[in-house]
């Protein structure tokens, strides 16, 4: 990958433009399964709402990599609305090389400087996604910023988080985000997140759903998707 030779590890970010969609949650699921599962893992709260320093139990006040009873993290800043700088997150990173297996980066919901510079940062990609039209339109707008700011990013895929499918349009709306997908070129994860208090009980104890609730479906389901990204 032309510019990434010093990447020797798994850099991935979470991306979509729109908020509620499940980025965060799968941030922090992926980085503390990769981590209970003997990787070398890392959280990169990118995003100035600082939802993922949150739930990690990281403190915004210290830019500086933490570690928490979730594992490490380096912190939000608010400072990071106002960067201008698309590289900034690379350099961050760079000499972290052979430190961590896995890093996994929680990027803003909105385009601009921080959602670029997470882009240009990360090798991989995974794209959470609700079944209706914003998501739909979202996705388009994603395809089209990793063709201009990364295009060698490897695309992991799309996939539907905190999913309640039981209505005909959440049907036929997640019908039609999977034939665009097939469409753009991206690849959709079959691997369903589906939606539990579970999931908000753990984040609120910041402690990993796979060891605060492991029957629970969204544990089930996070694990699921670990396979299929093979973390």
């Amino acid at each position: 990958m032309e510019g990434k030779e010093w990447y020797t590890v798994r850099i991935i970010t979470t991306c979509i433009q729109r908020g509620g969609a499940g980025k965060t949650s799968t941030a922090w699921a992926i980085v503390t399964g990769a981590a209970l599962r003997g990787r070398k893992a890392l959280a990169v709260d990118f995003d100035p709402q600082g939802s993922l320093s949150y739930i990690m139990g990281g403190n915004p006040k210290k830019p500086m990599i933490q570690t928490t009873g979730a594992g490490d993290i380096l912190p939000a800043s608010r400072d990071l609305s106002t960067i201008t700088d698309e590289h900034l997150l690379e350099r961050i990173l760079k000499p972290l090389e052979g430190r961590y297996d896995v890093i996994v980066i929680d990027s803003p919901p909105t385009f601009g400087t921080a959602q670029n510079a997470a882009l240009r940062a990360a090798n991989e990609v995974l794209i959470p996604l609700q079944p209706d039209g914003l998501c739909l339109q979202g996705l388009y707008h994603v395809r089209e910023q990793i063709d201009e700011v990364n295009p060698d990013i490897k695309i992991l895929g799309a996939f539907f988080a905190k999913y309640r499918g039981r209505t005909a349009l959440a049907r036929d709306v997640g019908q039609a985000i999977r034939d665009r997908c097939a469409i753009m070129g991206i690849p959709f994860l079959e691997t369903t997140i589906r939606e539990g208090v579970a999931l908000q009980e753990a984040q609120f104890m910041h402690e990993p759903i796979y060891t605060y609730a492991p029957k629970s479906n969204p544990a089930k389901d996070y694990s699921a998707l670990l396979d299929a990204i093979k973390i």
